[in-house]
Order: C-alpha cells, then structure tokens, then sequence
C-alpha cells in the first residue's frame, strides 16, 4: 500500500494546487450541514443559482485564507492540522445538529474530563479517521515543487489575486442575495467549516481575557429582617432538564411520581437565562437579568446570592456534582463547600445534606444550601440513572443520539428526570420533620428547584444544548422546570407561588425572590422581579 502510494504521487505539484484540491474537499465533504441550511434558505428566497455559486466562493475563501497563511515549508502542517479539526468539527455539527459557536467553546474548556469522555464514541473516531486522518495521510505523500523564495512569490501573489478577484467580484454580483440569505438564516455565520470553529476560539480567548470590568458589589446594605424565623433552604440547581417533560407540568408519562407526593408548586412557563450552564448558572445566581448579563466574565466582578446570605449570617454550603467548582465563580468566598467524584450519581450528595440539615437543626443556625447536580446531562443519558430507574423503554444506548430513534432518546432521557424527581424528593423528606407531615422541628424550610437550561432530543435534527445562541435556540433549551415545596409555618407564601404557576417567568426572577425567602433587606432588592409578590 505504501510503495502504491509513494508511485501514485512521485509527481510533484504547485503548493497552489494542493491548497485549492484541500479547499474544495473541506466545502464540499465537511461542510454538509452549512450547504443544506444555505441551499433551503436561498431556494426559499428564490435565488436557485446560488445552490451552485456558493461552492466557487466557499472553495475560493478558503483557499486565500491558506494562501495567506501558508507557505511551501509549512503548507503541509497548515492544512494537516485543519483537516483534524475540520473533521472533528464537522462530526458533531452533523450528528448533534449543532454549530461551534463561542458558547460551545466555553462549555468544551470548561467539561471535566469524565464528561469529555462521554462524547467520545465509535463514531466519531471513524469520522475523523476517514475525513481527517485518511486525507492528511494523502497529504503526507504529496510532493511538493522546491523553489526559491522569489520564484515562488510571482505565482503566489497570481493566485491569491485571482482568488480575491473571484470573491470580490461575486460579492459585487451576488453580495446582495447572499446577505439576505444570511440574514434569513442568521445561524449561516456560525456554520462555515473550519472559519467558525476558528473564529469562535479567538472570540472566546480574547473575551476570557478581557479584565476592564469595573468591580460593583451590590446589596451592601444588607441585613437580616427582625425576627427573622430559623431556617433552612435549599436551592437545587438541576442539569439539562426540560420542562416539556415534566408530568407535573402536564407530561404523558409519570416522570414526577414522587414529588408529586409532596404536592410541590410547578412554574409550568419557567424560562432560562442561557442555553449552556456557564451563562444560565452566574446569571440566575447574580442580580443581573438575560438582558443585562451581556458578558460571560461578568459574575466574577460581582457578589451573588451566596456572598449576600452569608454576609448576613447563613451558614451557606454549595455541594456541585456538576464536575467541580461552582461556573461563574459563585462559591469563590464560600466557606463550606463540598465537590463529588466526577460522573458520580446524584444520590451521592445525601449523606452530606443530611448531616447538614441536621447540624443546623441541633444549632438552631439559618442555612442556606446551593447543590448543582448532574441531573440529566447529555449525551449518555442512561449513565445518569441507576438501573433500577430504567422504567421507560426502550433506552437509547448510543453516545451518538442521531443513531437513536427519539422514543429511544426521549424514554433514556425520562429515566433520568425520573431519578432526579426521586433525590429531589428525599432531600424533602429530609427538611420533614416526620412522616405525618408534621413539623417536629421549631424550624422552618423550603426548596426550590430550577434547571439550568433545557435540552433538545431531536426535535429539528438537534440535540443537547447550546450551539445556536439564545435567541436562535429551540423552545425546548429554554423552558425549563422550576418547582416549590415549603413546609408549614410559611403563612401566605405557598400560596402566593401557586397563583404564579401559570405566568410566564424566567431565572430572572431568582436572585430576588431568594432575597425575600432569605428575609434579607436590602435596597437593591427588586419586587418586580418577586415571584413571591403579586
């Protein structure tokens, strides 16, 4: 095989060449999603001609970004090295239905490693294998043509002149149709295979660098209310839940039979504030609103509802079985915190919120208590459940979910929610006092659990979360599941939630109404944003 090889390419070409045969297989074998996208846009448009135009300027823009970046010594590694990542690329844009915007980008800097594992699968390596690998090899036996610096300099400025004589003079033709295309269809910018990727990283470095926010802390003023009751509240951040799939928000199947027992309070129109964890998290968690929360830096300037309830006297823990320390930096001045072994069960927390629940009941001591689960975190969804939870079927077994039907994927990602209804539930037994349902204890407590951000499971060709921006993403990555459950002695409160059930509501509202279930007073505190005022 490789003494064919080595006689299939004894003949040396132009570097020019190699670059223009790379280009054209990147647009048009690793590019299939952004082409079938444009194709509909432009024929919906009526602008049939530019189904085959836009192969010209797809190839012709990639070639001159090589041309400029390139030279014969290193063309090689240059187009190596975009292929791997062309491949890499293009398997999940395929087969999750995504793009690599700087959202993505975040989530794969910040995904432990036993989660990063989980997206590895057969698949992907045999992608990258036959899109990736298989060319580069190619690459490697192709001869190249040795010549001076100077000779090599008059084709090389001929080519990228030709090449942005072609790009100019179709935007200066067809410009117009293809920016009505692009903005019929505003997920096209981040679509292009490997610009984008490429494009997303550096967006993402230069904001992860950014330093010239201005520090503000806010509810200086802060105090507990007096008389202030003894209390404990839980506040559980859940992971990747949807609230199209919870049957107490109206759900076919039984996912909620056992906090359902507890007749807990359901937001059933409960929206996030992002689509990936590391914006919804530090959003909710900070005063700052989906509107307001323009940079994903900005909760590391600021004090959030932690800091607030510790500086007036809670014994505040974070537990994070999320794959460690709280995004956003929310538990960076918590004294108390607790961080679990990746990939572990959520059930693993309980022990420790027993103990905590029952150290703050023998100390008569206010506690507040943030946990960040696992929850229902893609792409396996059936390792987020024990077995003995598998009871819709059949399950999809796949890391690759487009090889799943969506009953397959839907019953594995229901299992999940059914597990996390289950330790949802045992943290309320917990807060308890008996089993009669009544309060033993001469303190009072409540939980409230809000999911980060929604998932899609196929619907519209896409999965999991993140990829399109918010205003671009599906319904199904933003309505999320928000439920209430307090125990007695909370007078008006319960039933002042459940006259909000049917409203529309966001994480918006969080930070805020935590201040009012905390009884801290402070100026900064916004009623408006009160799910617990009318």
């Amino acid at each position: 095989m490789l003494q064919f090889l080595k006689r299939l390419f004894s003949h040396p070409i132009s570097y020019h060449w190699l670059i223009l045969i790379v280009s054209a297989y990147i647009a048009l074998c690793l590019n299939r999603p952004f082409h079938q996208t444009f194709d509909s846009a432009a024929l919906s448009a009526g602008f049939v001609y530019l189904v085959w135009v836009k192969y010209i300027v797809h190839i012709a823009i990639l070639a001159l970004a090589f041309e400029i970046l390139a030279l014969r010594v290193s063309v090689k590694y240059i187009l190596i090295f975009v292929l791997l990542l062309c491949s890499v690329c293009g398997f999940y844009m395929e087969s999750l239905g995504v793009v690599i915007d700087e959202d993505i980008i975040q989530s794969v800097f910040e995904t432990h490693t036993d989660e990063a594992l989980s997206m590895i699968s057969l698949g992907l390596v045999m992608y990258v294998l036959l899109f990736g690998i298989v060319p580069s090899v190619v690459i490697c036996f192709i001869k190249i043509k040795c010549c001076s610096f100077v000779k090599a300099l008059r084709p090389k400025l001929f080519f990228m002149l030709v090449l942005a004589i072609v790009i100019g003079g179709s935007y200066m033709s067809m410009g117009k149709d293809i920016i009505f295309v692009f903005r019929e269809q505003k997920i096209l910018g981040d679509m292009p295979n490997p610009i984008a990727p490429i494009r997303s990283l550096v967006l993402y470095i230069q904001h992860s660098k950014e330093r010239n926010f201005t520090p503000m802390l806010v509810a200086q003023d802060a105090v507990l209310g007096a008389d202030s009751p003894k209390q404990i509240v839980l506040f559980v951040i859940g992971e990747s839940a949807r609230g199209a799939n919870f049957s107490l928000n109206g759900y076919e199947k039984e996912t909620n039979p056992y906090t359902k027992a507890f007749n807990v309070i359901s937001f059933r129109e409960f929206y996030s504030c992002g689509v990936i964890t590391a914006i919804a998290v530090p959003c909710m968690l900070t005063h700052y609103t989906r509107e307001t929360y323009t940079h994903r830096n900005l909760s590391l300037y600021v004090n959030n509802i932690l800091d607030i309830a510790q500086s007036v006297g809670y014994d505040v823990w974070y537990l994070g079985n999320n794959g460690g320390k709280c995004v956003g930096g929310c538990d960076r001045n918590i004294h108390n915190t607790l961080f679990y072994p990746t990939d572990s069960l959520d059930s693993v927390m309980l022990k420790d919120i027993q103990a905590i629940i029952k150290n703050a009941e023998q100390n008569n001591q206010n506690t507040f208590i943030v946990i960040h689960g696992y929850g229902s975190h893609g792409a396996s969804y059936t390792s987020r459940y024990p077995k003995e939870f598998e009871r819709f079927t059949p399950v999809c077994e796949q890391k690759e979910l487009s090889k799943c039907t969506n009953e397959e994927i839907r019953n594995a990602y229901d299992n999940s929610l059914l597990y996390t209804d289950w330790v949802l539930a045992q943290m309320i037994d917990m807060l308890k006092a008996d089993s009669n349902g009544e309060d033993s204890s001469s303190m009072r407590s409540m939980l409230w659990y809000v999911s980060d951000h929604g998932e899609s499971l196929g619907e519209l060709g896409l999965y999991m979360h993140g990829g399109l921006g918010y205003a671009l993403a599906p319904k199904y990555q933003k309505h999320i599941p928000s439920i209430m459950w307090f125990s007695q002695s909370w007078g008006e409160i319960p039933h002042l939630a459940r006259k909000r059930v049917e409203q529309e509501l966001s994480q918006d509202y969080v930070f805020h109404t935590l201040l009012h279930i905390l009884n801290v007073q402070t100026q900064d505190y916004d009623k408006n944003l009160d799910i617990l005022q009318l």
